[in-house]
């Protein structure tokens, strides 16, 4: 059995992962420290010098990101509610380029999916004034007005249509969008250096 590492080095780099931890429940971090108290005894068990533990789990402002990017992760695949991806997603992009697009490409799923939805509903409050708009005899992608009547020489293509079109289309972006955030969270995971066990 190991016994507790006391060392004042190692008082000072879990204080500071415990500060760096601010945010997460109480008893969540005091589990993180007791881990990391066991790992650095097994580590420095044989030389009796914790240094080199220290130097091997790295800067307390790394580790302590990889804890709360671990933590957001598996509440975003637990709720799956939007809110969480997208703020997982923001933890874990990490200044890459892929991350960025990947949060990219997740918000303007969601944006549109609830602009569909709100569409649909728009259409039965106000029928009128939303519809699908194309210009008859043009080749034109149609548009998409929630506002008022289409444009002049247009006429409005889908109708009542409009609404269950919009909805369905609303739900399977949302639902691909959920599905490509979750791929996207468990592949990072994957590809993030392991925490300490």
């Amino acid at each position: 059995m190991n016994h507790p590492v006391t060392d004042p080095a190692v008082e000072r780099y879990l204080d500071r992962v415990r500060a760096l931890l601010r945010g997460m429940p109480g008893p969540e971090v005091e589990e993180i420290l007791l881990e990391l108290r066991g790992h650095i005894g097994e580590r420095s068990e044989s030389d009796g010098n914790p240094e080199a533990a220290l130097r091997a789990l790295g800067e307390p402002a790394d580790l302590a990101r990889q804890y709360q990017s671990e933590r957001a992760a598996t509440r975003a695949e637990c709720t799956r509610s939007p809110i969480v991806i997208l703020h997982t997603l923001l933890m874990l992009r990490r200044g890459r380029f892929t991350g960025w697009a990947a949060l990219a490409l997740t918000a303007f799923g969601y944006a549109w999916a609830f602009a569909l939805a709100g569409a649909a509903i728009e259409k039965i409050l106000s029928p009128g004034d939303v519809g699908l708009w194309s210009r008859p005899g043009v080749a034109s992608f149609p548009r998409l007005t929630v506002d008022g009547p289409g444009p002049l020489g247009t006429r409005e293509i889908l109708g009542w249509w409009l609404v269950p079109a919009g909805i369905v289309a609303s739900v399977v972006l949302f639902l691909l969008t959920r599905q490509f955030a979750l791929w996207w969270i468990r592949r990072s995971r994957s590809s993030r250096d392991s925490l300490p066990t």
